[in-house]
């Protein structure tokens, strides 16, 4: 909408860190009742669980930044 155009995805296909990530995602949901974006907005009013899953959601994403080269 705000975008002339968009990139091309850079792969169709389905892969194993595609999965994983996804599987991940699921059960970091799942066992905090939290998707990522709404636990941002939530932070400043909710409370310790929420929290402590942002924490280890930074966590996560540094330590896969500090093992898993990107590509470009």
């Amino acid at each position: 909408m705000l975008a002339d155009t968009f990139p091309e995805a850079t792969s169709a296909s389905v892969d194993g860190r595609l999965v994983a990530g996804a599987v991940l995602f699921g059960v970091g949901w799942g066992l905090s009742g939290y998707c990522p974006g709404p636990a941002l907005v939530v932070l400043p009013v909710g409370g310790l669980t929420v929290t402590l899953f942002v924490v280890g959601m930074a966590a996560g994403m540094g330590v896969f930044s500090a093992l898993v080269k990107q590509p470009g």
